[in-house]
């Protein structure tokens, strides 16, 4: 018990450090919005940034910017969210883009 409350605690503290931009090394930028994370965050959760994140790990001195114009901001943000939180909340609206999107990114 002890471990998964430590993962949950320390999730929660990413996900605090990103709400107040602390940290994030990395932008994204979905139709126009932009989105701050954490370039070991995005490494650990999709194999999109994984192979993304380790070409442009070389220079660490510049902030990693990725750009999406195949899904909307609001699917992007459940997807982050869920990297951030473990809470995947899926409608009949949202599912399809949802799904979709995690596919692009190559994330389980």
């Amino acid at each position: 018990m002890e471990i998964s409350s430590h993962q949950f605690h320390l999730l929660e503290q990413l996900n605090e450090q990103r709400k107040q931009d602390l940290f994030c090394d990395c932008s994204i930028l979905v139709e126009g919005k932009v989105f701050r994370a954490h370039r070991n965050v995005l490494f650990a959760s999709s194999g999109y940034f994984k192979m993304l994140l380790s070409q442009s790990s070389k220079d660490t001195s510049q902030p990693t910017v990725a750009t999406f114009e195949v899904f909307s901001p609001e699917t992007f943000m459940v997807i982050l969210d869920f990297v951030y939180s473990g809470i995947l909340p899926l409608t009949g609206q949202n599912v399809i883009e949802v799904m979709s999107a995690a596919s692009y990114l190559q994330m389980t």
